[in-house]
């Protein structure tokens, strides 16, 4: 039976609780409003005894299913979770459990997440013929020893159910003078895991003011239309509220369904019972704190003091010292950690929506920060600025064989005369941009650069090692003077050019986007003619230090997309094996019958910054440019790098390759 939960009941937000009931009486089945009826027989009653029976035994179910629903769900600090979230596949599905919540201090060294899920469990919300059972946190995960009963079955969800589908109780025997005369079962089902498919809001008319056509935008809400269910059937009967028109017909419905039930007003072939399980109309909750009890705070009236995310206006009371900081004035944390927020960057956050662009079109957010982030001081920034996330840097290692250039190998140096050809190793750094935001963020430039990738290669030619060992990527450079730190500087920004200046126009990422930006090179560049891009790095000169930048736009243009180097066989510090092919000219000569393959692994860095792996960033947004943070994986020395990647590498992986 559901049965609307007594406003007096205090929840979660978006938290409405539906109980169903079922009574077991002589050959009856009754359908009395939302009671749901089975039937099993006795051995003696009238048809009017067991119709008082019926009633009695509902009656004493809805008692107990209200009773250890307030008693378990009305402490502000009770939190509910279907069975589902403790097993893909439990054996008692669809089941409400609730547990405690836990208020735990920030500060502390010793956080038992799964020792706390454990004890706060208080009881799974489910008629069972041994009361006992329900308290037990896995009485989710086994099948039922009692008899039990389906409340919601393959009827109740359109006629095709799987067991997953279902919802069962257990049947407690109701009894006088020690005899059995019925049972009864309930069972709580938790409505804020459901769509709420009767919520509608007018839309914005051309005249309306912009603050309310921003408030048009901002709402939230399910659009079951566009849900299929199990059977095929469709939601597309319910009405919507896209133009004015539709509005109007979808208000006349809210006063009639309010219940699944009722929707079928709407749909004579009853398609709703398809979405049981998926839609409501009932998903009702109060603003309740559930850590700490009481109801939660409206921080909206202090936020509003502000003006923009850069003009932040807070109470005297959040500025102080001790107040200036989120755990520091609510937990009483001191320290100044960096991980505690100012006030005033939430504000900032808050406030984001006043410095957006043409809201009613296209909201964008293009704006410079107001304070730099330096990634060697690492601080809590005081102002909030959406900008986007550095969400991965790469570098793609490609092998490449070409034509010996200048006679680098052959008769020329003393080698044999049919090795015609070289090997290089192309690299080309990669940073992938996020925005997490749900609007546009647009930006001028961004400079990115990422120091000493850890990586090492070796090459073999008909199964014999080039070098002794395997040699950094810092390390493949023949003159002593070229050896060194090997760094990756990218500025990325819509390019006009390759090797020009001249910026188009900003960056503008939609909301969710994410851009793969790459070097912009000359799609019609060859190692032969080069067009004007520089990427032969035999100099390390393009890459071996951060003043030279690296021109990147969002993805990849054309064929010449990454960096060239030929020095892969030094010979200096004990590199050579004694098996190399070019006479130990530090390159690698081929002919056209060689076979290669190549070992790679992760390895400390020979020069420079090898302690730590770094990636830096700045913006710049109307012309002003800001430190902008970055990444730093600190791994001290080599052990530690092998401890995580001890694998050697090879390629291709199994046979060698012509």
């Amino acid at each position: 039976m559901k049965k609307p939960v007594p406003s007096r009941f205090r929840k979660k937000p978006g938290f409405t609780l539906i109980i169903t009931l079922v009574m077991m009486v002589l050959l009856t089945t009754l359908g009395l409003g939302l009671l749901s009826l089975s039937t099993i027989s006795l051995r003696s009653a009238s048809q009017g005894s067991s119709m008082a029976i019926a009633k009695n035994n509902a009656r004493l179910a809805l008692m107990l299913a209200i009773g250890d629903l307030q008693k378990s769900l009305g402490p502000d600090k009770a939190v509910t979770a279907q069975s589902e979230i403790l097993a893909t596949n439990p054996a008692k599905p669809r089941m409400a459990g609730v547990w405690e919540s836990w208020d735990f201090r920030p500060d502390s060294t010793s956080l038992n997440y799964t020792g706390e899920k454990q004890t706060r469990f208080r009881r799974w919300l489910v008629s069972s013929a041994s009361p006992t059972d329900v308290i037990n946190r896995d009485f989710f995960n086994s099948g039922w020893n009692d008899r039990t009963v389906e409340l919601v079955g393959k009827a109740s969800l359109g006629g095709t159910a799987t067991d997953a589908d279902k919802s069962i109780a257990g049947l407690v025997p109701v009894a006088k003078d020690g005899k059995v005369l019925g049972s009864y079962a309930w069972q709580v089902s938790d409505e804020s895991v459901k769509a709420r498919i009767n919520l509608y809001r007018k839309p914005a008319n051309a005249s309306d003011p912009t603050w309310q056509k921003r408030a048009v935008l901002a709402g939230h809400r399910p659009d079951p239309t566009v849900m299929k269910g199990p059977n095929g059937g469709s939601l597309s009967f319910l009405p919507t509220d896209q133009t004015s028109s539709d509005f109007i017909k979808a208000e006349a419905t809210t006063g009639k369904v309010i219940d699944l039930e009722q929707a079928n007003i709407l749909d004579t072939a009853r398609t709703i019972k398809q979405f049981r399980n998926d839609v409501t109309t009932s998903s009702l909750g109060v603003l309740a704190n559930v850590r700490t009890g009481g109801l939660r705070q409206d921080l909206s009236s202090m936020f509003e003091m502000s003006t923009s995310t850069s003009n932040i206006v807070l109470p005297s009371d959040f500025n102080s010292a001790a107040r200036q900081r989120l755990y520091q004035s609510t937990h009483n944390i001191g320290g100044g950690a960096v991980s505690d927020p100012y006030w005033s960057s939430l504000s900032g956050y808050y406030n984001t929506f006043r410095d957006i662009t043409t809201p009613e079109s296209a909201p964008t957010y293009y704006k410079f920060p107001t304070e730099s982030a330096v990634l060697s001081s690492p601080m809590t920034p005081r102002r909030f600025f959406p900008g986007p996330v550095i969400a991965k840097v790469e570098a793609l290692f490609t092998y490449v064989t070409r034509d010996s250039h200048a006679n680098w190998v052959g008769t020329l140096r003393g080698v044999d005369p049919r090795m015609l050809y070289m090997g290089h190793l192309m690299y080309t750094p990669v940073v992938t941009l996020h925005n997490p935001y749900n609007v546009n963020i647009s930006f001028d430039s961004m400079d990115v650069s990422f120091r000493n990738i850890p990586i090492a290669f070796n090459f073999y030619v008909n199964n014999q090692p080039q070098s002794s060992r395997l040699v950094s990527l810092n390390d493949m450079f023949v003159n002593a003077g070229q050896r060194g730190e090997k760094n990756f500087f990218m500025k990325i920004a819509n390019w006009t050019a390759p090797t020009g200046g001249s910026i188009s126009g900003p960056i503008v990422m939609k909301p969710g986007q994410t851009l793969v930006c790459g070097p912009y090179l000359d799609p019609n560049a060859s190692f032969s003619n080069n067009m004007g891009t520089q990427f032969f790095d035999w100099q390390n000169n393009l890459t071996g230090t951060v003043d030279i930048p690296i021109n990147a736009r969002p993805g990849f243009n054309g064929r010449c997309i990454g960096y060239d180097v030929d020095w892969l066989t030094p010979t200096h510090s004990g590199l050579s094996s004694g098996q190399q092919t070019d006479n130990n000219l530090g390159v690698l000569g081929l002919r056209d019958t060689d076979q290669l393959y190549v070992e790679y692994a992760v390895q400390q860095p020979a020069y420079g910054l090898n302690t730590e792996f770094r990636v830096e960033a700045k913006i710049t947004t109307q012309n002003r440019t800001f430190d902008y943070g970055g990444l730093n994986f600190i791994y001290g020395d080599d052990s530690t790098l092998k401890r995580f990647f001890p694998r050697t590498y090879r390629f291709p992986s199994g046979s060698t390759m012509s």
